[in-house]
């Protein structure tokens, strides 16, 4: 008997079950593919009309949003539009940023008019759940209404230290950007 054959016939049983691991996870490959197909267009609206809604608790006389013209996304600063009103008056504008802690991620959509922040605003917001979560409450209305070269000296939510200093580097980034492109 040649070795090739020895191999298969003393293997047999863990062949057989080899195969059918490796279908299963074929299937289960597929499976979880067809499930992302199906489920990204409908994690995406909803991403979109959970934006738009920020962008009107923000700007709420915002008719329309035009993406902001010589802005390059960064990896914290990822999007940048100018709001309309009904009359086409600018209403100010609005960014998006995105960053990571030890605890998480998060991302945040911020208004600045007349350079002042308008509002902080959470898009997504995982932080280590009970901790965190004092900065979620605690940190965006720290820089409601204050000149952008105030951002500096806004204080961290105590016992949400880290969270809270993640979004002033988030909305430290969005002032550079907006500064870079000439402040509105």
């Amino acid at each position: 008997m040649s070795k090739i054959k020895a191999f298969f016939v003393n293997n047999k049983k863990n062949i057989i079950i080899g195969s059918k691991l490796l279908l299963i996870g074929a299937l289960a490959g597929l499976a979880l593919s067809f499930t992302n197909e199906i489920t990204a267009p409908i994690i995406q609206r909803n991403l979109d009309k959970k934006t738009m809604e920020l962008y009107e608790s923000i700007y709420p006389e915002i008719a329309r949003f035009e993406k902001l013209s010589g802005f390059t996304a960064t990896s914290t600063v990822t999007d940048a539009v100018e709001v309309f009103d009904a009359d086409g008056n600018s209403l100010g504008r609005i960014y998006h940023a995105q960053g990571r802690n030890s605890h998480g991620d998060m991302s945040i959509i911020v208004g600045i008019y007349n350079n002042r922040v308008v509002s902080v605003e959470f898009l997504t917001y995982n932080q280590t759940p009970g901790i965190g979560d004092l900065a979620l409450s605690g940190a965006p209305s720290r820089y409601d209404n204050l000149q952008i070269g105030q951002v500096a000296s806004v204080d961290p939510v105590a016992g949400a230290t880290n969270s809270s200093n993640t979004i002033k580097e988030l909305v430290t980034a969005i002032v550079n950007i907006h500064n870079a492109l000439g402040g509105v």
